[in-house]
C-alpha cells in the first residue's frame, strides 16, 4: 500500500505526459503510486505510459470505464482505484518538484487532524523556472479562501492540495459534469458545505503549472461547453448558499455577483451573437435570484442587443439610449 497516489487524467497529451511522469520518477520520496486514467486518447500517450509502467511497477494505466468523458470522471476513477492514504491530482501537462511528495506526506503525517493541505505552485511556459510566478494567493483569514473561489479568483489550483483520501471520497470527489471550473467547484463545495480542517502552507513551490500552451484540450475551454460549466458553477453555488443559514450568506451572495459579472465581461458579451439565447437566459436568472441589480440588468440587455444587431441605424439608436441611461 502506497502512502500517496498521484492521479493523472490523460487525453491526447503524448507529447507532454512523459515530462509529468519524469518529474514523478525523480521524486526524493519512494512511497507513491501513479494512476494514469486515459480518457480515450487517439495519440501515442497510452502506449508511452505503458512503457513507463513496464519499467516502474508503481505506475499504472487504466481506462475511463464509464461516462461522462472529461478530467473530473478520470480523477474520480483514479481515486477509487487508489490504494494510498493520500491523494494528489496532477494534470498531464504539469510537473512536480522533486521534493513535492515527500514534503507533503511528512506534513500530513505531522498533522493527522487535517483533511487536506495546500502547497505553493509556480507557473511556467516551457520549463519550470522560466517565469518564476507563484500562482497561489495567501490569506490571513482562512474564510477568505472561500470568498475568492466564489468570486472566480482561485487562490490555488488542482495540484496544490494533498487530500486525505477518506475525506475526498466522503465529499463526493470532483463533480463529473464539469469540463472546466473543476477545482473551484470542488474546493468551493468542500469549504462551504463540509467545514474541512485544512492548512495553506507557505513554502518553496513544489509543483509547476504550464501556461501559454494551447492544445486541443485547452482550446475547448472557450467552447460553449466551457461557458455552460461556468454557468453551472454559479447556479450550483447559489443553491448551496441558499441552503445555508446565518449572517455569512449576504457576503457569499456578493461574491457570486462578482463571478456573475466576470462571466458576462469575459465570455458572454464578446460571444453574445453566438450565444444570445444563453445570454438572455442568464440575465433573467441573475435578476430573479437577486445576483444582478435592475440597473445592471437593463444595461446588459441593451449591450446584448447592440452586439447582435446588424442594422447601423438601430445600433446608433441603442448606443444613444445606453449613453442616456449611463448619465441619468
Amino acid at each position: 500500500m502506497a502512502k500517496v497516489s498521484v492521479i493523472i487524467p490523460l487525453f491526447n497529451r503524448g507529447h507532454l505526459v512523459s515530462r509529468a511522469l519524469n518529474s514523478l520518477c525523480a521524486q526524493d520520496f519512494d512511497d507513491w503510486e501513479a494512476i494514469v486514467v486515459d480518457d480515450g486518447s487517439t495519440d501515442d500517450g497510452p502506449e508511452l505510459v505503458k512503457k513507463y509502467a513496464r519499467k516502474d511497477e508503481r505506475i499504472r494505466l487504466v481506462n475511463r470505464t464509464r461516462e461522462p468523458k472529461g478530467p473530473s470522471c478520470c480523477r474520480n476513477i483514479g481515486a477509487e482505484k487508489s490504494t494510498a492514504k493520500y491523494l494528489v491530482f496532477l494534470d498531464s501537462d504539469d510537473e512536480l518538484a522533486k521534493h513535492c511528495l515527500g514534503t507533503r506526506c511528512q506534513y500530513m503525517e505531522s498533522r493527522p487532524d487535517l483533511d487536506f493541505a495546500v502547497f505553493p505552485l509556480e507557473s511556467f511556459s516551457e520549463s519550470p523556472g522560466d517565469k518564476g510566478e507563484i500562482f497561489n494567493t495567501y490569506c490571513e483569514d482562512q474564510a477568505d479562501y472561500l470568498h475568492l473561489f466564489l468570486q472566480d479568483e482561485a487562490p490555488w489550483q488542482t495540484t496544490c492540495p494533498i487530500w486525505k483520501k477518506d475525506f475526498y471520497l466522503k465529499i463526493g470527489g470532483f463533480n463529473e459534469a464539469f469540463l472546466v471550473k473543476t477545482d473551484p467547484e470542488l474546493h468551493s463545495r468542500a469549504l462551504l458545505l463540509h467545514n474541512p480542517r485544512f492548512e495553506v502552507v507557505e513554502a518553496t513551490p513544489d509543483c509547476y503549472y504550464r501556461i501559454d500552451h494551447h492544445d486541443v484540450v485547452k482550446q475547448s475551454y472557450f467552447s460553449e461547453a466551457s461557458i455552460n460549466c461556468r454557468i453551472l458553477f454559479i447556479k450550483e453555488s447559489n443553491n448551496w448558499i441558499s441552503s445555508l443559514q446565518g449572517s455569512k450568506i449576504e457576503g457569499y451572495q456578493a461574491d457570486l455577483a462578482i463571478a456573475f459579472k466576470k462571466l458576462f465581461l469575459h465570455y458572454l458579451i464578446s460571444n453574445a451573437s453566438t450565444y444570445y439565447t444563453i445570454y438572455k437566459e442568464m440575465l433573467k436568472w441573475g435578476l430573479k435570484n437577486h445576483i444582478l441589480s435592475i440597473w445592471n440588468y437593463q444595461l446588459l440587455v441593451i449591450i446584448g442587443r447592440l452586439k447582435v444587431s446588424t442594422n447601423p441605424m438601430i445600433k446608433k439608436m441603442r448606443l444613444i439610449g445606453l449613453f442616456y441611461r449611463m448619465i441619468s
